[in-house]
């Protein structure tokens, strides 16, 4: 009789070690790094993610711009979140005074050695655009007062001397020697992606793909019917000597110069439905952070795959994706995940 339970014991104990080998088949190939309010975020909520140097920037809704030290294992927090706003008021309006341009961070782009975040506040004196020199720790704060053609931003490019300013009503250049700004309104005025190539920029927008051409500013509209879902357009990317385009109803599409039309091609995806939300391609993949988790294209084998819960990609929206010398960051709606790739 007492064998049975050791041939019982055994059994569960085999069970379990097969339950884990299964668990490792299915998540245990990613390796993880996940950033929260637990680590030092200050909002779970990461709208934006860049990486300069050995620091990682996180832009998030409602707690401002976060500067994470990778070596430090360090947090330092930019918002007015939790201060007394009477510190930041000089009486007409409110100025954030050497911060960015309040708590709703919707866009950063590196720039040499220094950022620019972008920021969407309805409220006095918020909205605009801001940038940061972390050699000296000073902030430059743009609104529509300094000329940007609207104070909730949506996207930012830098093009060379230029950045460009996707905002809800058009997209501003902003000349960064004269420090002057062009205004332009488009089609789509909802300025959801921007993408500068040599020749032309390239704007995703409510209205679908709009191309502006630098030597003569005329635009031209690829909606649906240019070969496109009659959808929002959402991201821009370029890939390889192309260019991609994520739509809101899921679709990727690429850009044929050949007859200079859109042709959507995702059909293998497995998240192919899910609404994309930004793109990012490397020298060997091309990742697709979506509503339902990231999409990853391998240039070489011409194949798809996915990260979602299963992955241990815990958060299933996914807003911002950012190369680091060691891994891919994403920004979610629970926080920060890292992939480390090994």
């Amino acid at each position: 009789m007492e064998v049975m339970p050791k041939i019982i014991k055994k059994t569960l104990t085999i069970l379990a070690l097969l339950f884990l080998l299964l668990a490792e088949a299915s998540a245990g190939k990613y390796v993880w790094k996940r950033i929260t309010t637990r680590e030092g975020l200050s909002s779970d909520l990461v709208y934006s993610v860049a990486v300069l140097g050995n620091s990682v920037w996180f832009g998030t809704y409602g707690g401002g711009a976060v500067r994470y030290e990778k070596s430090k294992n360090t947090f330092n927090v930019f918002t007015t979140k939790g201060e007394d706003l009477a510190k930041f008021d000089d009486g007409n309006s409110l100025v954030w005074k050497n911060l960015p341009r309040y708590m709703e961070i919707t866009a950063i782009a590196v720039d040499g050695n220094t950022l620019w975040f972008g920021s969407d506040f309805y409220g006095k004196g918020g909205g605009g655009f801001s940038h940061y020199d972390p050699s000296t720790g000073k902030w430059t704060l743009y609104n529509t007062e300094n000329g940007l053609i609207y104070k909730k931003v949506l996207s930012l490019a830098v093009d060379g001397d230029y950045l460009w300013v996707g905002t809800k009503r058009g997209v501003s250049r902003f000349d960064k020697r004269k420090q002057s700004f062009k205004n332009l309104r488009l089609s789509g005025n909802y300025i959801n992606s921007i993408l500068p190539t040599p020749d032309s920029v390239w704007f995703a927008t409510n209205d679908g793909i709009i191309r502006l051409d630098k030597g003569t500013y005329k635009t031209t509209n690829y909606t649906g019917g240019n070969r496109l879902p009659k959808e929002e357009a959402k991201a821009l990317a370029l890939v390889g000597q192309g260019i991609w385009a994520g739509f809101s109803g899921g679709a990727l599409a690429r850009f044929s110069p050949s007859d200079n039309s859109w042709h959507v091609f995702n059909s293998e995806d497995p998240l192919g439905r899910m609404p994309v939300n930004s793109i990012l391609a490397t020298k060997d993949r091309v990742y697709v952070a979506r509503d339902g988790g990231v999409s990853i294209y391998d240039i070489k084998i011409k194949k798809w795959s996915a990260i979602t819960a299963r992955e241990g990609l815990e958060s299933q929206t996914v807003f911002s994706i950012a190369l680091d010398t060691d891994g891919v960051w994403f920004g979610t709606d629970s926080g920060a995940y890292k992939l480390v790739l090994r």
